[in-house]
């Protein structure tokens, strides 16, 4: 299981904020967190069912798999950049979009309609009726 500071760190480097070798600071790490937790409530609002929907710090463990925190982590990078004053980069840009298209199908989940409210038919027709003269 990863932590939230590997997620971190990948959308880091995927937005070229660090190097590979390099360790964010902490006022980074807390930055990235915050938008983070920003993006998950989003998706829980969304319905898309990460399991994860807040982290409390970069030690948290999250319960999503290895293809949902690369997902989430396209999704931080491009959040992210902006704030650097960075353009998000074509590869970014469609890595983001890709994942969000995944992350969608896996957890979608169809709303249960309660029709109980719709009018239902009465009679032999579906409007007027000719023989009571009501519908």
């Amino acid at each position: 299981m990863a932590t939230a500071l590997i997620l971190v760190r990948r959308a880091l480097r995927l937005a070229t904020i660090i190097a590979a070798s390099e360790t964010p600071d902490a006022a980074t790490i807390q930055d990235a967190l915050s938008v983070l937790n920003s993006i998950l409530a989003e998706m829980h609002d969304a319905g898309i069912g990460i399991p994860d929907y807040s982290v409390a710090n970069e030690a948290s463990t999250l319960t999503m798999g290895d293809g949902d925190v690369e997902a989430v982590a396209y999704q931080l990078a491009a959040r992210i950049m902006p704030e650097y004053g960075m353009e998000i980069p074509p590869t970014v840009a469609a890595g983001a979009a890709d994942s969000m298209s995944r992350l969608r199908a896996k957890y979608f989940q169809p709303g249960k309609s309660d029709l109980g409210e719709l009018p239902v038919a009465t009679g032999w027709g579906y409007g007027w009726n000719v023989e009571s003269g009501s519908y």
